[in-house]
């Protein structure tokens, strides 16, 4: 998921990014992961945290997290088609 975010935010489709970012972690979580915290993550998310502003990532982050597994999946499928 977080390499479809990528692809994403590359792609100028940031707000998708950003929730795939979400799903990214909170599927982490629920596996007993830590979240994509490693130094090699932190710019390529910073930078799309700055280019959407603030309020608009954390809401597409949360709405990302929020995501069940499948829908997640699901999410990333039609991102990369």
């Amino acid at each position: 998921m977080f390499l479809a975010a990528l692809v994403c935010a590359g792609g100028e489709r940031l707000d998708l990014a950003a929730r795939l970012v979400g799903a990214a972690n909170a599927t982490r979580q629920r596996l007993g992961r830590p979240a994509l915290l490693e130094d090699i993550y932190v710019r390529p998310l910073q930078m799309l945290e700055q280019e959407l502003g603030r309020e608009p990532y954390v809401a597409a982050y949360d709405e990302g997290a929020a995501m069940s597994f499948e829908d997640a999946i699901d999410l990333t499928q039609s991102a990369l088609a």
